[in-house]
């Protein structure tokens, strides 16, 4: 495997639990902003 690869399959391992709790957050408080 290549560095850009180990980069990619680092990027999508953060990036997925941040994007679902950013948009579990968004449809729990749709109004409320801190």
């Amino acid at each position: 495997m290549s560095t850009t690869t180990w980069l990619v399959l680092l990027v999508l391992v953060l990036a997925v639990p941040l994007a679902a709790w950013a948009g579990v957050r968004m449809l729990r408080d749709p109004h409320r902003k801190r």
